[in-house]
């Protein structure tokens, strides 16, 4: 039953619902996020994203602030 109920999840919203396959991207591998989703999650070119395993199998995807970005500089800096 955990596998139709984790099917039902995926579908349940279909107008948000798209599939992709993992591209090559020179030496690395990327996925492309549709131009619409990108504008509803207000993502432009150029942004800095962090991303993170959510739970197993799922990736959070969030964009950082220029103060986030420098806290995050000057975290690494110490290390």
């Amino acid at each position: 039953m955990v596998g139709r109920d984790r099917e039902y999840n995926y579908c349940e919203n279909m107008e948000n619902l798209y599939i992709t396959k993992v591209v090559r991207v020179g030496n690395s591998l990327g996925v492309i996020i549709p131009k619409n989703i990108l504008v509803g999650i207000n993502f432009k070119r150029g942004d800095t994203i962090m991303f993170s395993e959510y739970a197993p199998g799922q990736v959070m995807l969030r964009c950082l602030t220029d103060i986030e970005i420098r806290n995050l500089k000057i975290r690494v800096a110490k290390i």
